[in-house]
């Protein structure tokens, strides 16, 4: 019924494929559950710095 059920039939596939996290590791990225995100938005909309655990990750050397 929605114009974009193709991509999100293809996002639900990209975040069940087991190879992701490890994809995810190597470009030195970190998925974020919901409560993470919102709590790092609260902290920056109220004028602070996100925590420790939102500031960047070391980068994976190449």
């Amino acid at each position: 019924m929605a114009p974009d059920w193709a991509a999100r039939v293809a996002d639900t596939r990209l975040h069940l494929d087991p190879r992701l996290p490890k994809a995810l590791e190597v470009e030195g990225l970190k998925l974020l559950r919901m409560r993470e995100l919102m709590q790092a938005w609260r902290e920056l909309q109220a004028g602070s710095a996100p925590g420790e655990r939102f500031k960047a990750w070391p980068r994976p050397e190449h």
